[in-house]
């Protein structure tokens, strides 16, 4: 994707249309883009519990494109974040992840075009770097019809790319030690978004964004790191061998250092680390860690 014609961002009263706004990343977009001073107008196949009660609801059904049009009247950008996931895979077959992440993004950017919307943030995935699985290649496809959508109908539209934040089961070792690999804490995706939004509210063009973790390890760190993990870790992220000898944790593996696609572009500086972890775990008992569980 390329980037052209920057302006100055700002709300200035833009109307932002969230689809899918019931799910996870909706849910915590919204107060968020509000605050922001977004005016928003939140849709998905029915009302849900637990929403923003200051926008305006709309329902719509991507799949067959009912309400679409209802939900991209008088707005100025779409988010557009509905998906079947990698862990969906298990229980939801091709045909299906195609109606809903293939042609249901399809039919949202025709409802936009249609409705004069000309600014797009859409949630892809680091799954597109694996089109030989199907959530993979769904994405692959969506950031196509993004590019298509530009060059045909003068869109802007920024894919913003997060790595694995699936809601975890054990804070210590699938978020704690996650954040060391392939996974980025769900509020640094939120930022990534709603960063994307302000950008696109002010360029024209297209834009990638990996929303992934902090990039807190260098090359010379990761060569340290396959002689000597725990001692390596100790030095980058203070506290950390007690952390990792107290829950048992395997960091054998050198971390995973993140891509920066549009970081600079859009400002995006995430923020939370293994680091971050590992000093908000050194105050907590270990009934406290056990206890904790993922708040979306």
């Amino acid at each position: 994707m390329i980037h052209v014609n920057q302006g100055a961002p700002g709300p200035n009263g833009t109307c932002v249309v969230i689809t899918g706004a019931g799910g996870n990343i909706g849910r915590g977009l919204a107060p968020r883009l509000l605050a922001a001073g977004y005016d928003l107008t939140l849709s998905d196949l029915k009302p849900v519990d637990g929403l923003v009660t200051e926008a305006r609801f709309a329902a719509a059904d991507l799949r067959t494109g009912a309400g679409l049009q209802a939900a991209t009247a008088d707005a100025d950008i779409l988010v557009h974040l509905p998906a079947l996931h990698g862990i969906h895979v298990v229980d939801h077959t091709e045909t299906e992840f195609w109606e809903l992440n293939v042609n249901g993004t399809f039919r949202t950017l025709q409802a936009a075009v249609a409705a004069g919307v000309r600014k797009v943030v859409w949630l892809s995935s680091q799954a597109w770097h694996d089109s030989e699985d199907v959530y993979g290649f769904t994405k692959v496809i969506g950031e196509q019809l993004l590019d298509y959508h530009r060059t045909r109908h003068g869109i802007s539209s920024v894919a913003v790319r997060p790595a694995s934040l699936v809601p975890w089961t054990d804070w210590a070792r699938d978020y704690g030690s996650g954040l060391l690999y392939e996974r980025v804490d769900r509020n640094d995706v939120l930022d990534a978004i709603v960063l994307s939004v302000d950008w696109v509210a002010g360029n024209d063009g297209g834009l990638v964004l990996d929303a992934l973790h902090p990039d807190t390890v260098s090359a010379n760190d990761l060569r340290d790191w396959e002689h000597d993990p725990i001692g390596t870790a100790d030095r980058l992220f203070r506290g950390a061998r007690s952390v990792v000898e107290r829950f048992g944790l395997d960091i054998s593996a050198p971390p995973v250092r993140p891509s920066k696609l549009g970081w600079t572009e859009v400002g995006y500086a995430p923020s939370r680390d293994f680091g971050t972890w590992i000093k908000e775990v050194a105050g907590l008992s270990d009934d406290q860690v056990k206890a904790r569980t993922s708040d979306y």
